[in-house]
């Protein structure tokens, strides 16, 4: 499965989601470290680790937010945080 993004500063080809992932954009409403593909991040909301070694897929124009890959199981809750707002990134090792 691939995806294709948009406005995509540092991926020219579509993106391989990996087996078992859900691809999800994230736009955080605070600062975000610069991050590369294949960095491991944790998407936090309300206070607590909704997904925990999330892999970024690309980041979109000017590092505004990214793709990231979730497990199957973690996609819903992810794509409602970023959907509302609440998601944060928080890097991981």
């Amino acid at each position: 499965r691939y995806i294709s993004v948009t406005g995509v500063q540092t991926c020219a080809l579509p993106i391989s989601v990996p087996t078992g992932m859900r691809a999800v954009s994230i736009v955080p409403r605070t600062a975000m470290p610069t991050l590369q593909p294949g960095s491991l991040v944790d998407i936090v909301a309300n206070g607590q680790i909704i997904a925990a070694r999330g892999i970024v897929l690309t980041t979109l124009d000017d590092n505004a937010g990214m793709v990231i890959a979730v497990s199957e199981s973690n996609a819903p809750a992810v794509a409602s945080a970023a959907a509302s707002g609440e998601a944060a990134i928080v890097l991981a090792n």
